[in-house]
């Protein structure tokens, strides 16, 4: 995971960003190990992208509960799509696997 950075739309909205990697870990038949990696964008708007950032830091553990958000986007005249995790509620993960609601640990 990267550490989030808070920025402000152009409505003054607060929001932020950044990719948490999703690993997948099985045995084929042949009992061989493997696994696969996928990157995944999340994003986060008003209160909870101005809790996060102050409590989660790249390298981090966390459960993201969310929705897919589809949008696009023109960049050097070229149209792009972007699928995106719209996240509801980010939980900060510690080493024993419990979690911290980012929203509880900005009001302590």
């Amino acid at each position: 995971m990267q550490k989030p950075e808070l920025r402000q739309t152009k409505t003054e909205t607060p929001v932020t960003d950044f990719s948490i990697a999703m690993s997948e870990k099985w045995r084929t038949k042949n009992n061989e190990e493997r696994s696969e990696t996928t990157w995944a964008k999340i994003v986060c708007w008003g209160r909870l992208a101005e809790s996060i950032v102050p409590v989660i830091e790249k390298g981090d553990l966390v459960y993201v509960e969310g929705k897919l958000s589809n949008r696009s986007y023109e960049k050097d005249g070229i149209s792009r799509q972007v699928t995106e995790i719209e996240a509801f509620n980010v939980l900060k993960m510690d080493s024993s696997r419990s979690a911290e609601s980012a929203e509880e640990s900005s009001a302590e």
